[in-house]
């Protein structure tokens, strides 16, 4: 009888990315493949004090105790930017179980977890704080834990094949798995023939952060307005988290937004409640990824979600996005913090209904195909399966 995979991810599954990546994911394999899953919905932990540390230590202290471990075939973790929980817990696995083999899905590569003495700031909130222990990620000591951690996986996964190859350069892993963002369903397909007479609608969809060009955007979509009085409108959905520091940035982008010349046509909803955002995406016309630089090389899901619901795409050309749209085909790639290149390409598919209707076409072709379910599903099963075998040996 096949033994259970035991999948930590982040909780709850509507408000990070990770988590709602995790919870499609599981559903997927467990309907279209053999293997069970059984969650840890680790908590949230901040990962800044030695308690967070122990935390993780007594959990996998609990696994060994009370027989969780010798009732399944391996572990699988979601490792992102922040998922400090998973990390250490994957920490004391390897020290206290080092016979449990298990899978990373690396979700933010380069980068794993930063920073990753995040412990060391003994429960410290501080923002400068946490940049003095980010420089520890740049040190011999940090690199050599990560890499433990990374390269002790009996796999490894990514979401795009340039976080492989910057996965592999920083961190030398080898045979790292590509295995793309995955779609629960596949949305209905995006017809605008009800709304001719309306504004193109630009759509923004995710985290507000510094690296995301909100700023370029904005400024993008007053040259627009100007070009094209009463022909478009912005929405600005997402958020940030609830740290002072993130929440001083969503305060100086809604000043800006509410101070500039696109005052009365931009819409920012916030964080959009479960169940929204397919019928926002349905009422959107291009979903727009403006972000200022790479600094990593993940997937986006509200991309993914966008071009599978059949909105063109226009991202800034950084990270892997190149590896989603088709410049020319299926939406457009422009120079990062250029407010007149990104305005040239939304104007583009404003003035071109039969233009944005193809692009739009083309990406949700694309889309479908890049991130069938089935595929992911069967793919992980084939790497649980390998790694299930090589345990066992």
């Amino acid at each position: 009888m096949q033994l259970p995979v035991l999948h930590l991810t982040p909780f709850p599954p509507f408000r990070s990315g990770i988590a709602d990546y995790a919870a499609s994911l599981e559903l997927a394999i467990k309907q279209y493949t053999d293997w069970k899953i059984d969650s840890v919905c680790t908590e949230h932990i901040q990962g800044n004090s030695v308690r967070d540390w122990r935390h993780c230590k007594r959990r996998v202290q609990g696994w060994l105790s009370d027989g969780t471990l010798e009732r399944i075939s391996l572990v699988h973790a979601e490792i992102g930017y922040q998922q400090h929980d998973e990390l250490y817990t994957l920490y004391w696995l390897r020290r206290l179980a080092p016979h449990v083999p298990y899978v990373i899905t690396v979700h933010d590569p380069p980068f794993v977890t930063v920073p990753a003495f995040y412990y060391f700031c003994l429960g410290s909130t501080s923002v400068h704080t946490r940049h003095i222990a980010r420089t520890l990620d740049y040190t011999p000591m940090a690199r050599c834990r990560i890499r433990g951690i990374v390269n002790s996986a009996a796999a490894v996964v990514t979401l795009t094949s340039k976080g492989a190859s910057e996965l592999a350069r920083l961190h030398k892993t080898k045979d790292v798995h590509v295995v793309p963002h995955l779609l629960l369903t596949d949305p209905p397909s995006h017809v605008d023939s009800n709304r001719k007479n309306a504004p193109v609608t630009v759509l923004f969809m995710g985290f507000w952060g510094p690296s995301k060009g909100l700023e370029c955007l904005v400024r993008a979509m007053e040259i627009v307005n100007r070009a094209l009085p009463g022909r478009v409108r912005l929405l600005l959905t997402g958020g940030a988290d609830s740290n002072p520091a993130s929440q001083r940035f969503v305060d100086r982008i809604t000043a800006l937004v509410r101070n500039s010349a696109i005052a009365t046509i931009t819409e920012m909803p916030g964080y959009l409640a479960k169940g929204r955002m397919q019928p926002t995406l349905d009422e959107s016309d291009i979903i727009v990824m403006p972000y200022r630089t790479g600094l990593g090389a993940s997937a986006s899901g509200p991309l993914m979600h966008g071009m599978a619901s059949g909105l063109p795409a226009i991202a800034s050309d950084v990270g892997a996005f190149s590896e989603e749209i088709r410049n020319g085909v299926n939406g457009y790639l422009v120079p990062p913090d250029n407010p007149n290149a990104l305005a040239q390409a939304i104007q583009s598919l404003v003035k071109d209904d039969a233009a944005r209707s193809r692009f739009g076409l083309a990406a949700r072709a694309s889309a479908l195909e890049r991130h069938d379910r089935r595929n992911s599903a069967e793919q992980f099963a084939q790497i649980y399966t390998s790694v299930a075998a090589s345990g066992s040996d």
